[in-house]
């Protein structure tokens, strides 16, 4: 049985290693070579490697988000959030004012954006750590979230 990595998060700086500001060689170095290299509809570098999905800023060519997937630990203060009881909740006591967009609740405070937790959906939970500034075009359009 494999056992999975724990990605530790420090937001606004890091996931695991890969730090935001990275170039796609830079990413490479720190945790190896992508199993597979996209480009989204927002014209995005998407690189996916066992574990993490890493995606870079057209303009920048850098590391903008790091998505850790549901069969690894995202680890936050010591608590592994796909594992522990009420993530939202316990990510509220850093960040007490949560938005809500696009199905996701987003802790600005934080640069973590969750979806699947809100509504108990197992095949939609994932754990997004995001750069400053990431979700600055949507924030109108963003609702409070009660935790």
């Amino acid at each position: 049985m494999l056992v999975p990595t724990a990605y530790v998060i420090q937001p606004y700086l890091e996931v695991g290693g890969v730090r935001f500001g990275m170039t796609p060689s830079e990413v490479e170095v720190a945790v190896g070579t992508a199993t597979r290299i996209s480009t989204n509809s927002m014209g995005e570098r998407d690189e996916v490697r066992p574990g993490i999905s890493v995606r870079f800023d057209r303009q920048t060519g850098r590391v903008a988000e790091i998505a850790i997937h549901k069969s690894e630990r995202a680890i936050y203060r010591g608590i592994d959030l796909f594992s522990a009881n009420d993530p939202l909740r316990f990510l509220a006591q850093d960040d007490p004012n949560p938005l809500e967009s696009l199905g996701f609740v987003v802790f600005l405070g934080l640069g973590l954006a969750l979806t699947g937790f809100h509504d108990n959906d197992e095949s939609q939970k994932a754990i997004t750590a995001f750069s400053a500034g990431r979700w600055d075009a949507v924030r109108p359009s963003m609702t409070p979230f009660s935790v």
